[in-house]
């Protein structure tokens, strides 16, 4: 199961600096749905053809992020694609300074998100053709 192990690598990596990090159920589908989403035609982007940010995507499945979470911006989520191996989907967001700051809560921002959802879809006709979502959120519900 590649995502089971995609959420092995990020709980248990060393450089994880979140006191705590669990899955979430609503993120779970969420990312679900919008990697799925991505493979299927969406545009590979933080943002959804409507123009709604990750932050927006998310609250439209379910997360209740905290007011100052602005619809139209991107604080949770990290994208990547192209591989059906989590190990090297792991390591190429990990190797991102960008998105490793997300990933592994290196500021104090980033660290006070302790929800996670990770989806991966495959669509063989797309460009990709594999597609990863990694949600890492504070839902207040």
């Amino acid at each position: 199961d590649p995502v089971g192990t995609f959420y092995d690598l990020l709980l248990h990596d060393t450089r994880q600096q979140r006191p705590r990090l669990e899955v979430c159920k609503v993120l779970q589908a969420g990312a679900m749905q919008r990697a799925f989403d991505l493979a299927h035609g969406a545009p590979w982007s933080h943002h959804d053809s409507a123009g709604r940010g990750a932050n927006g995507i998310a609250r439209g499945y379910g997360c209740a992020l905290p007011a100052a979470y602005s619809d139209e911006q991107n604080y949770i989520e990290s994208l990547c694609a192209g591989m059906n191996d989590a190990q090297v989907a792991f390591d190429s967001l990990a190797r991102s300074d960008h998105h490793k700051v997300h990933l592994f809560g290196e500021n104090d921002f980033f660290r006070q998100q302790f929800h996670v959802g990770i989806g991966m879809a495959e669509n063989p006709d797309a460009e990709f053709r594999w597609y990863w979502c990694v949600w890492i959120a504070a839902c207040l519900d």
